[in-house]
């Protein structure tokens, strides 16, 4: 019982693990093709930067999100 559990677990861990990987990959795809107009309208804008707004912005969905 709890070797069942304890694998169970793992598989979420892994999911959960897979999940927010793709969320990262689906970030950094959106700040490729997003930044060019950007820093065309903000030249200082690093890629870094730009690409941590993008994440921001996505946690600032997610939340929103879970609270309903």
């Amino acid at each position: 019982m709890k070797r069942k559990m304890h694998d169970e677990l793992q598989r979420a861990q892994v999911v959960s693990s897979e999940a927010q990987t793709q969320k990262e990959i689906d970030n950094f795809f959106a700040a490729l093709k997003s930044y060019a107009a950007c820093a065309a309208e903000q030249p200082q804008l690093s890629f870094e930067k730009h690409l941590v707004n993008i994440c921001a912005s996505e946690e600032t969905r997610a939340a929103r999100t879970r609270r309903g």
